[in-house]
């Protein structure tokens, strides 16, 4: 439940009409994202968001994955945390990519 409440929230976040964060802080949410893709979308969107800190979360590799394809068209988010999520080495590779 709290996996739902957390990615919820983040959608609603970032389909917002006002969606111009610079800094955005949703650690510890409990976010899950079953393979949907609003959050890699939305990085890959370029919006004006210069901070996105994703700690404590259950991101797992292919978030990683999606994520980092999104950073190729990103050239504003210059911080992402995204430390203690459920990923391995292998998503710690798509960053590194």
């Amino acid at each position: 439940q709290d996996a739902t409440f957390g990615y919820s929230m983040l959608k609603t976040l970032v389909s917002s009409p006002a969606k111009k964060f610079v800094k955005l802080y949703l650690g510890g949410n409990h976010i899950r994202t079953n393979g949907c893709s609003i959050l890699p979308d939305y990085i890959a969107s370029n919006p004006p968001l210069e901070l996105l800190a994703l700690d404590h979360n259950h991101l797992v590799d292919d978030d990683l994955r999606m994520i980092s394809m999104a950073l190729k068209t990103n050239d504003r988010l210059k911080e992402l945390h995204l430390k203690r999520n459920d990923y391995t080495a292998v998503g710690t590779m798509w960053l590194g990519v």
